[in-house]
């Protein structure tokens, strides 16, 4: 039997941060946590993520957005400690990522343009419209609207894909809408009682069908084309 932090590797108990690996590592911080007789993580520093024995910076991607979720959870519905390594039960939920800054949070900046406000999203480089119109359109007439708006200034605005729709999706919230609404505020969803927007991502299997987004419960699905009516919001 080991102590705490010593792991037993066939003839005696070792922790292979006894020999001081992340000091040699570029950008860490130092910090080394033992996960067993030979594998071990290095911390490290705002912006890079621990991969392959460095300290790796932290692509600023679609699929790397942080998804809001912070706590970590037993198989039985249990609020636990986020497990650390993948050696760990219950390793890989969304918060996991987060704990350990494998992923990025989200981050959004309000520019005024032309007296009309657009949330710049730091990570991908995306522009949203900030005010959006009150009235559910069907598809069609979404992809109308956002190619033929100028606002801000800019006449290049698109009805934004489900992809680009996922990464502004905030699951930690846990109540509608499922956004930062110091960012992206809720007058509209209120009035209209609606947190489902249009993408401009049409069903592989059915063209017929679109792909849309709800802010409430954080669902992607798809609808009829010219049956069902949602909100607009364009993003260039």
């Amino acid at each position: 039997m080991c102590e705490e932090g010593f792991f037993w590797n066939g003839s005696e108990c070792a922790n292979p941060c006894d020999l001081d690996p992340c000091s040699s590592v570029a950008n860490s911080t130092g910090l080394c946590t033992a996960y067993s007789s030979s594998d071990y993580g290095c911390g490290c520093l705002e912006g890079y993520n621990w991969r392959q024995r460095n300290c790796e910076i932290i692509p600023k991607v679609f699929g790397n957005i942080c998804t809001g979720k912070t706590s970590c959870y037993s198989g039985l519905g249990e609020e636990v400690p986020c497990p650390l390594s993948i050696k760990e039960d219950s390793f890989g939920q969304d918060a996991c990522y987060a704990t350990q800054k494998v992923c990025v949070p989200q981050s959004f900046t309000v520019q005024t343009i032309s007296n009309k406000n657009v949330v710049v999203d730091n990570n991908t480089g995306l522009i949203w419209q900030q005010t959006i119109p009150t009235d559910e359109y069907k598809w069609d007439i979404a992809v109308s609207y956002c190619n033929s708006l100028t606002y801000a200034g800019y006449d290049d605005w698109r009805l934004s894909s489900l992809k680009e729709l996922l990464t502004i999706v905030d699951y930690g919230r846990g109540e509608p809408p499922e956004m930062d609404t110091t960012y992206f505020p809720d007058s509209t969803y209120a009035q209209s009682k609606s947190y489902t927007f249009w993408s401009s991502t049409t069903a592989a299997v059915d063209t017929s069908y679109a792909w849309y987004m709800s802010f409430k419960g954080g669902m992607a699905d798809v609808n009829v084309k010219t049956d069902t009516p949602c909100l607009v919001r364009c993003v260039r």
